[in-house]
């Protein structure tokens, strides 16, 4: 079955980059040799860091009004309590940016313990947002089949996992078009998306579970296929090493203007309705259909 999605004619917030002209990237890693990561449905990479806020300094601005430890707490038992209902063959990466003694207290004597499937956690050595976005794409592009990188303050439903896999297939084969577009999710229904200027066309599915739509804009927070992190590494490694730097905020590189340009020319991208996934950031990322308390509620307390 083939599909003409509709699609945005603009990049949000700004033209895209025309990276080649201010900065070079790097080969992308190559796939590693890891038994531990052979034949798996899904490798899991998730960045945390409990100190500061990439985007505030301020614990009271995300709208939970909980301390990013706490938040943290949350979001990560609703991944590891969404994996663990799943059959699939997972496995779970954990990139800790120099967090402090009480997250990684919690995250290995209560949190870990309760995961079925295999984790390793990795205790970051550079500090910073850059260091660990640039760490986590690395991840992603050495490893083989689908991988799934996670920021921190994701609140998963119970089987966003398995829902999330079972419509991807779903999605290969209705609308791949033969494998020429390969499918990309986003597990928020973004509320950005929902007006102007960022309000775009797009085309509306039936997933296995709820409705999905097309579009072009993702966080760091994406399932997508190893193999296309390594054909569009430029993109990752820019928006990586470059977001809120300087030279970034002077030359406008944000996810808009990197790798949205994957969705908009290359992949199809769908965002859940309602959300899979829901964004415990700020107001402006608050669902106005969801009641995130009945969410956050149904997490599990280890």
């Amino acid at each position: 079955m083939s599909i003409k999605f509709a699609g945005y004619n603009m990049i949000k917030k700004n033209e895209s980059v025309e990276i080649d002209k201010f900065q070079s990237a790097p080969p992308p890693p190559e796939i590693k040799s890891d038994l531990s990561l052979a034949d798996l449905d899904l490798h899991l990479i998730l960045r945390t860091h409990n100190t500061s806020n990439v985007h505030s300094d301020s614990d009271s601005a995300r709208y939970c009004g909980e301390t990013k430890t706490e938040l943290m707490r949350k979001c990560v038992t609703s991944l590891i309590y969404s994996m663990n209902q799943s059959q699939k063959k997972l496995k779970l990466t954990i990139l800790d940016d120099n967090s402090n003694k009480l997250w990684l207290d919690i995250l290995n004597e209560k949190l870990l313990p309760h995961s079925k499937h295999p984790v390793t956690l990795i205790n970051l050595k550079t500090k910073g947002f850059n260091a660990s976005a640039l760490a986590q794409f690395e991840i992603m592009a050495e490893s083989t089949g689908l991988v799934y990188s996670i920021e921190d303050d994701y609140l998963h439903e119970t089987h966003a996992i398995d829902e999330m896999l079972e419509t991807r297939v779903l999605f290969e084969n209705k609308y791949s078009n033969n494998n020429i577009r390969k499918i990309a999710l986003y597990p928020f229904d973004m509320p950005d998306n929902y007006i102007p200027p960022w309000l775009g066309p797009c085309t509306v599915v039936l997933g296995t579970n709820r409705h999905w739509k097309s579009g072009v804009w993702t966080t760091n927070t994406m399932l997508i296929p190893a193999e296309k992190v390594r054909e569009h590494w430029k993109l990752f490694y820019v928006l990586a090493t470059e977001y809120r730097t300087d030279w970034g905020i002077k030359n406008n590189i944000h996810e808009g203007s990197t790798i949205a340009n994957i969705f908009k020319e290359d992949m199809l991208l769908f965002s859940p309705i309602p959300s899979i996934a829901l964004h415990m950031q700020f107001e402006a990322q608050k669902d106005p259909y969801i009641d995130w308390k009945k969410r956050w509620n149904e997490v599990p307390n280890w």
